[in-house]
């Protein structure tokens, strides 16, 4: 594949993913409302926060590594594999604490709603993000760009399909639907780490 074809592809699938991802976030803040989508921002906020201080720079190590092959596969991967592990284990952890109330999460959590599903929410989006991070920084270092850019697409859609089904169905909106939001966002993530 050429440079041009390469750009053509990664700026289509880059506006392309926006605009699916707009939408979706179109249809989430009109099921949620303000309230709703206070507590929606916050659980996210949070799983960026996290998300950022827990994947210890690896997807861009992974990069550059992998890209350079000078090291064997292999061994990158194991190394991946560890740190993939240890990192899930902290979430793990934390959750099952916070989970029994051992560990506060006053912080990142909102006031009111279901503590223990915001709490399986952030564990779990938290897993997947630096999980699909990971993963692309494996495709990008492959030099495997376009499957990098069909994922971001394929998962663009899906989000799209379910939280318009979910805005489809939702007879009054409001902050009510927040357990409805997570759960569909927990069925999506579910789906692409599957994809991937």
């Amino acid at each position: 594949m050429n440079f041009r074809r390469i750009v053509v592809a990664t700026f289509t699938t880059l506006v392309s993913t926006v605009i699916l991802g707009f939408l979706s976030g179109l249809c989430i803040t009109r099921i949620l409302e303000t309230e709703g989508r206070g507590i929606y921002s916050l659980l996210q906020a949070d799983v960026a926060l996290i998300t950022f201080l827990l994947s210890f720079s690896l997807p861009v190590t992974l990069v550059y590594v992998l890209a350079k092959e000078e090291h064997p596969k292999d061994r990158i991967f194991g190394t991946t594999l560890m740190a993939l592990f240890l990192a899930g284990s902290i979430i793990v952890g934390a959750a099952v604490l916070a989970w029994n109330g051992w560990f506060g999460l006053d912080l990142l959590l909102p006031e009111s709603g279901d503590r223990h599903l915001f709490i399986l929410y952030l564990a779990w989006a938290i897993i997947y993000s630096i999980y699909q991070g990971t993963m692309t920084a494996v495709f990008l270092g492959l030099r495997l760009l376009p499957e990098v850019n069909r994922m971001n697409l394929i998962g663009a859609a899906v989000n799209l399909v379910l939280y318009g089904s979910l805005y489809a169905i939702t007879s009054s909106p409001g902050a009510q639907h927040i357990d409805s939001v997570l759960h569909v966002a927990i069925v999506s993530q579910v789906m692409l780490a599957i994809l991937w």
